[in-house]
């Protein structure tokens, strides 16, 4: 939990740079010609105060956040409840059709009862998320669509005795798809999106005759730079 702690402040350090760079009313100007029938010449400039003044052009976002995470299937499903999530991303190309995302993602879900855990156990994962993501407007208001592949490392913490079909230290390997909706304005971020996490490798029910799926919807907030 103490790394889980230190992302998290690193997470908030970095979009409080990002931040801090920002310029305090940046705007972005495009400027247009245009020549009518008799040769005469019209220039109009038009200022996009949504916009900020980005690093490089394709845009960069860093955000974080959290939501609600929970399995449907038979191999989780009986045997941890409904819990959280949390996750740090950056993202590269929020001006461009085609971006890249790559994460910190986190999960914390409560046993079932009699399932032969402690009352209090909880089934932990910490891992990392790289995601491909096709951005379908490139305007204030963004939905988009992603699909990449998730690592994960489960755990169970406040358990002393442990009779139940999960593994205390296990891999998880899953290619998650998802869609989701951006909103930007003067370098604010807020996003919110549902994922699908099906499993294609995992130690963490051996005994299961089916792999894992996870279901979850979360909601950030960072900068754009």
């Amino acid at each position: 939990m103490q790394s889980t702690a230190r992302i998290a402040v690193a997470a908030v350090a970095l979009i409080s740079i990002a931040a801090f760079g920002q310029e305090s009313a940046t705007t972005t100007e495009t400027t247009t010609t245009e020549v009518d029938e008799f040769g005469a010449t019209t220039t109009t400039t038009r200022i996009d105060e949504t916009r900020p003044t980005l690093i490089t052009p394709i845009g960069m976002a860093i955000d974080v956040g959290g939501g609600v995470h929970g399995w449907v299937d038979n191999g989780l499903d009986g045997l941890v409840q409904t819990g959280g999530s949390w996750e740090a991303r950056l993202t590269i190309g929020t001006r461009t059709f085609l971006a890249g995302e790559i994460a910190y993602v986190g999960t914390a879900n409560a046993a079932e009862d009699n399932i032969g855990l402690d009352p209090n156990a909880l089934l932990v994962s910490n891992g990392f998320e790289g995601l491909l993501r096709v951005n379908a407007m490139l305007d204030e208001w963004q939905p988009y669509a992603v699909a990449g592949y998730t690592y994960r490392y489960f755990t169970l913490s406040n358990e002393a005795t442990n009779t139940a079909a999960l593994v205390d230290g296990a891999d998880q390997h899953e290619i998650p798809v998802g869609v989701g909706v951006a909103y930007r304005f003067k370098g604010f971020v807020a996003d919110a999106r549902f994922m699908v996490h099906p499993a294609v490798s995992s130690e963490v029910t051996p005994l299961a005759d089916t792999l894992p799926t996870a279901l979850s919807l979360v909601g950030k907030v960072g900068f754009e730079f």
